[in-house]
């Protein structure tokens, strides 16, 4: 998971790189992902994002 760093046009720049064990990608739900950003440290309202391989740029998570 990438986190402390900013978004600016679609690309996430700095902050750092945590990783997770034993995730499947494909099944997760927002709330596991919320559940590590606050062990991260993270809190408050959180807007998380993800890229697409082929395409190369951010798009927003809305959904599980």
């Amino acid at each position: 998971m990438h986190h402390g760093g900013r978004l600016i046009h679609k690309y996430y720049l700095d902050g750092s790189v945590t990783y997770f064990d034993y995730v499947d990608k494909d099944k997760m739900s927002l709330t596991e992902i919320d559940c590590m950003a606050v062990y991260l440290g993270h809190i408050g309202r959180i807007d998380y994002w993800y890229r697409v391989e082929d395409e190369g740029h951010l798009k927003r998570v809305e959904f599980d």
